[in-house]
Formats: C-alpha cells, structure tokens, sequence
C-alpha cells in the first residue's frame, strides 16, 4: 500500500514494479490531483484495518474474505467496466464525408476501448505530446522498445513537416492538414504498444486528397 514516496522537490511520486519486464520501483511522475486520491485511498485503507501494519495492507484491497487487509483485489475489470458504461456519452469530433464534402459530427466515443491497460499509452501519449525527451520515457517506463518511440517521434515529425512546408494554402486546407496530422498522431498510441509493421505513410497534403 505504501507507493508513493516524495521526490527531492517534495512531490509525490508512484512507485512502480513491471515484474513482467523485470524492472522494479519506477518512479512515474503523477498530477498532484492523481496523489490525493492515492492517499485518500491509503486513508480509508488504514481507517478500515486499523490492527494490520500499514507493510501488509493492500492499496485496493479485496472485499471478500479479507479480514486483516492483505488480501488485494483479484481483479477490476468488471468494475471498471461497469463504471464506463455508467458514464454519459463522451462526445468527439469526428470528420466524416456527407455528400462528398468533409463535415465535422459530433458522434460518442466508443466506451469499449476504454479499458485499464489503454491508460498507459495515454499517459505516454500525453508526456511525448509535451516533448519529453525519448531517453527520459524509456526511464519512466512508459515504452517497451526505443525502436517504437523512435518510429512514433518520426511519423509525428513527419506530419508536422508536411504542414509547415505547405505554403499558400486556404484557412479550410490548413484545417485538413491539421486534422490529418492529428490522425497520424493517434495513430502513434497504437505503435506505443503494438510491433512496428512497415508500411508506407499517407500523403496528408488537401491537394492530393481523393
């Protein structure tokens, strides 16, 4: 239960063991929102089981035959589940084609690819987004393989360079190009996690759109 220690600047930091990758106590740099609701949580734990030593408690301990608190949750995809489906719709820009012109809709966000293991790679999306230097993620333990961080920065530098490099377009292409390198970086939360598969990138310049 005891995962969070301060760093030298006094900000609480989670403790992190990947036992699958044989790296242990990664320290993941967290919003200070993200700590307070560790630590209510560490409160509530110690409230409930107050005769165990904090060494043996569980942060997310099983409600099920647990009377000393040292028994954690088996798992909490069901409920995890069971609270997405719960939300409201999660409305999202989407540009879709009506009578061969490009229209932005408002359509839901399909909840289904709301699940416990997809928030890594936000997390990751969200430091490379703010130009976290490649060696720093690797630390963090936010990626597997340097080849797949490297692959990622390239099609983001990429469709970047497309659009700066687009010289005397409309307000509405420069939109496009917007959009398109927007795709290309959604894209990049799937080779956080997947193989690296070769294939060649899309021209995202309006001019050469179909």
């Amino acid at each position: 239960m005891e995962c969070l220690e301060k760093d030298p600047d006094g900000t609480l930091v989670p403790l992190y063991d990947n036992s699958k990758n044989y790296r242990l106590g990664r320290r993941l740099p967290i919003a200070k929102a993200t700590a307070a609701v560790i630590t209510d949580q560490q409160e509530r734990v110690r409230e409930r089981f107050p005769n165990t030593p904090a060494g043996k408690l569980k942060l997310l301990a099983s409600p099920v035959a647990n009377p000393g608190g040292t028994k954690p949750s088996g798992s909490i995809g069901d409920a995890h589940r069971a609270r997405v489906d719960a939300l409201p719709d999660i409305m999202m820009p989407v540009v879709v084609e009506v009578e061969g012109q490009l229209v932005t809709k408002m359509l839901p966000f399909d909840k289904s690819k709301i699940f416990p293991y997809a928030y890594q790679h936000s997390f990751a999306q969200r430091h490379a987004d703010a130009n976290i230097a490649p060696d720093v993620l690797m630390d963090l333990d936010l990626l597997r393989s340097r080849e797949r961080l490297m692959s990622a920065f390239e099609a983001d530098d990429w469709a970047r360079s497309e659009a700066m490099t687009s010289d005397g377009l409309s307000e509405e292409e420069r939109a496009q190009v917007e959009k398109a390198v927007a795709v290309v970086r959604r894209g990049r939360v799937v080779m956080l996690g997947t193989p690296r598969v070769g294939q060649p990138l899309p021209d995202v310049r309006p001019w050469r759109l179909p």
